[in-house]
């Protein structure tokens, strides 16, 4: 909010859109110093990916769960992906249904359906990352679903990520 005109504003800039005031500093959250920012990976419906200081920050939600990094601690972060083959499933079933119908009509009417869920297999993908530390144990940490080009802003996301990482020690293979 502007002092000087007293119109909302957005987050961001560092002037008023309107009068162009410079605008004052907005409160952080608790435990949070200024100079400690975490870059984020692009989130899937808002869960994000963050180093903070020593420690690697996962957000889903309201959730926050971190992971130390250094000596005994995160050896590697990797982006997985696998197709939607959940919605090939309901393709199948429906296929396997339109193979027993009798009536050309019906079958007409769920030809759409198989192909949908075809195109729901190739163009979804299922997205997770994958922690592990160095003695070994893995963590999946779920980002969801969603089109290929969301995957692509989350590797943008995990390439801003990986100079941070690296500098802690742990690598980021990017596939």
């Amino acid at each position: 909010m502007c002092t000087a005109c007293g119109r909302p504003q957005r987050a961001g800039p560092l002037r008023c859109e309107a009068c162009a005031t410079r605008l004052p500093e907005v409160p952080r959250p608790h435990g949070t110093r200024g100079g400690d920012s975490a870059a984020q990976v692009a989130s899937l419906r808002n869960r994000s990916l963050g180093v903070r200081g020593e420690s690697l920050e996962w957000r889903a939600g309201g959730r926050l769960r971190r992971f130390q990094l250094g000596t005994g601690g995160v050896r590697e972060v990797r982006l997985l992906q696998r197709p939607l083959f959940e919605a090939l499933a309901v393709g199948i079933c429906v296929a396997v249904g339109l193979a027993l119908l009798p009536s050309l009509l019906a079958r007409l009417a769920l030809l759409p359906v198989v192909l949908l869920s075809l195109a729901a297999c190739f163009l979804e993908r299922r997205y997770r990352l994958e922690v592990r530390w160095e003695h070994g144990e893995r963590a999946a940490l779920s980002l969801g679903t969603g089109h290929l080009r969301q995957g692509r802003e989350l590797r943008r996301g995990l390439q801003r990520l990986t100079g941070a990482l690296n500098a802690h020690g742990v690598s980021v293979p990017l596939v």
